[in-house]
């Protein structure tokens, strides 16, 4: 899979995106369920400060910063494969929803939507953004249109915790974008930078990959 080439100018912002090639078939796949027993278990792996990825040791931390807009407060979590940043949520006291999640569970502590609707106080978006629009259907500005979306559906004062891959400009066709200083600047427009857990500036300068996504905290302008 090639980019169309009247799409080649909007996908790469003018030419200036290189582009390398990484071609990836999504197969469809049964969502794996998890007991109740299963999610307490991962609550307490939570609890302990358990890392899955090297993204989570920033998640704990931006959670604890902002733990007065998480506590007690509904929290959308997006595209999750499985429970586990609802579990952390959890172990933290909040009250998750699951927006187009790739796993089900009966426990009732983990509310599910097919997508964001209503408000949040806060919503946790891990590595989301980094694939939108690459696949069917194609959509260069996917990313930023869903950067739209989550805004109008945060409360006031509200929290967005993104994670995203960050390092030069890059483009892994048809896999996945690497946020450099450019695209970066386009992505947060219309949004207050609060802090950055597990980033600085120097991550931009360096060659990116999925291993790096660094929480920034962010409220609407």
């Amino acid at each position: 899979m090639t980019i169309p080439s009247e799409l080649y100018s909007a996908f790469t912002m003018n030419g200036t995106i290189p582009v390398v090639s990484q071609s990836v078939q999504t197969a469809p796949s049964t969502p794996a369920a998890y007991s109740q027993k299963q999610i307490q278990e991962l609550i307490g792996m939570a609890r302990s400060k358990r890392p899955f990825g090297p993204t989570d040791p920033h998640v704990y931390q931006a959670i604890e910063k902002y733990i007065d807009t998480i506590k007690e407060k509904q929290v959308a979590v997006l595209d999750s494969s499985k429970p586990w940043y609802e579990s952390i949520l959890l172990s933290y006291n909040a009250h998750p929803t699951s927006i187009n999640a790739q796993f089900t569970t009966d426990d009732p502590r983990i509310a599910f939507a097919s997508h964001l609707e209503g408000t949040f106080d806060a919503i946790l978006s891990i590595s989301h953004l980094k694939s939108a629009g690459l696949s069917h259907p194609l959509n260069p500005n996917a990313d930023i249109e869903a950067m739209t979306q989550m805004k109008l559906h945060l409360k006031k004062d509200g929290l967005l915790l993104l994670a995203i891959p960050v390092g030069k400009n890059c483009l892994v066709w048809n896999s996945h974008r690497i946020y450099g200083e450019s695209r970066l600047k386009v992505l947060l427009k219309g949004w207050r930078i609060l802090s950055y857990h597990g980033f600085t500036f120097e991550d931009l300068l360096k060659d990116g990959s999925l291993n790096h996504q660094p929480i920034i905290a962010l409220r609407p302008l």
